[in-house]
């Protein structure tokens, strides 16, 4: 059992699908006549928040001709827990093809991954149009169905929760540092 390798690359999956929900949000300028003058397309990467307030807030004299440029987008996975409630009886298994023979696909053990996606703005406005292009989908979940195992036709539905958006402004009227606005999301996929 332990020790007899096999490799999915589920997890793998889940990140990337989770990914790709967020990978083509937009946001628009207009001038005072109300007219766009220019769409920009928020770039999304992995990596953890911290990551990202560092290289925003790194040029601390305001030196640099090109900083981090806002808004942007990153994600990273926090943490996997089991959900014992998901849990289908070990025996419930089924059966499936693979390259023209029968096999077995044993009961999926259910797990919750938890992402945090973070959205990094300068200005109010950024931050408004992610957000209300993200929000609408969940009610509270979003559901996505997913490929797990090719070869093996299994499709299964996963459902996405958004959890909470907490905002954080940490600007405190020092013309001198850059300001940063964030919101971060609490999101599940179960």
């Amino acid at each position: 059992m332990i020790g007899q390798y096999w490799y999915h690359g589920l997890v793998r999956k889940y990140v990337a699908v989770f990914g790709t929900l967020f990978n083509d949000i937009h946001v628009q300028r207009r001038n005072s006549s109300g007219n766009v003058t220019e769409t920009i397309k928020v770039p999304l990467a992995y990596g953890p928040k911290q990551k990202f307030l560092t290289r925003i807030s790194g040029d601390a004299n305001l030196d640099k001709k090109v900083g981090m440029q806002l808004p942007r987008m990153g994600f990273d996975m926090t943490s996997m827990a089991y959900s014992p409630e998901r849990m289908l009886h070990p025996l419930h298994n089924r059966t499936s093809k693979y390259k023209g023979e029968t096999g077995v696909v044993k009961s999926p053990v259910p797990y919750d991954f938890a992402f945090a996606l973070n959205i990094f703005v300068k200005n109010a406005d950024d931050g408004t149009q992610i957000i209300e292009q993200i929000l609408p989908f969940f009610q509270p979940s979003f559901n996505i169905s997913l490929k797990f195992i090719p070869d093996m036709d299994e499709t299964r539905d996963v459902a996405v929760v958004l959890n909470n958006v907490d905002f954080d402004d940490d600007w405190e009227d020092d013309f001198t540092t850059r300001r940063s606005i964030t919101y971060s999301m609490q999101i599940t996929a179960n």
